[in-house]
């Protein structure tokens, strides 16, 4: 999905969420915050990355040998929250 998708996904689920606001500070907006989620979970080694509202990155490190050199690697994967009526977002909390 691109992000001027979402920015419009969002204006026809809850339009009077974003009444007033064009769709290019929309559009900064929800490429600022997708930004910083991808920073915490860039600067997490291991753990949980959780999103309130959102759901739960879990990070795991792993070696593998590449022409006989051994390399770190990280693994991530995204586990949603249970879909429901929308609630309240909670700050982004990091895990280790």
């Amino acid at each position: 999905m691109k992000i001027d998708e979402l920015v419009e996904a969002i204006k026809v689920a809850n339009p009077g969420a974003v009444s007033g606001i064009t769709d290019k500070k929309l559009v900064k907006v929800v490429r600022e915050a997708l930004f910083e989620i991808a920073k915490k979970i860039d600067d997490a080694e291991e753990g949980v990355v959780t999103i309130g509202g959102f759901g739960r990155f879990h990070i795991k490190q792993f070696q593998r040998e590449v022409d006989g050199q051994t390399t770190v690697g990280k693994r991530v994967s995204f586990k949603p929250r249970k879909l429901g009526a929308p609630g309240e977002a909670d700050a982004i909390q990091t895990e280790s």
